[in-house]
């Protein structure tokens, strides 16, 4: 028997699962700075001064296991990291400008 909860999930899914996802400023804020092109930590820690390194870690390991970013490992000594979008992450550019266009318009 299908209950009341798996009914309304099942419905809403399109709008729950990415809101759980993407539902903090930090989050959108990352992707919108990684949609201009590949960055390490620290470049995003400059793009984005007020986000601290645990929050960032914190944002950038949840975005790499639901498989909107990746990280990747740079040649080198000492090696390096950096972070790019994958497909699903370049997939939010449209949604990320709507909601910049929408907060131009209505809330700034």
């Amino acid at each position: 028997m299908i209950i009341e909860h798996d009914i309304v999930e099942k419905k809403y899914c399109p709008i729950i699962r990415p809101t759980e996802l993407l539902g903090d400023t930090w989050t959108l804020l990352i992707i919108k700075e990684l949609l201009e092109e590949p960055l390490r930590f620290n470049k995003i820690k400059d793009k984005i001064p007020e986000i601290t390194n645990r929050t960032l870690s914190a944002r950038l390991k949840k975005l790499v296991s639901n498989k909107v970013i990746e990280r990747n490992l740079l040649e080198g000594s000492p090696p390096k990291v950096e972070y790019n979008l994958t497909q699903m992450g370049y997939g939010l550019k449209p949604v990320l400008r709507e909601i910049e266009d929408f907060g131009n318009k209505f809330m700034c």
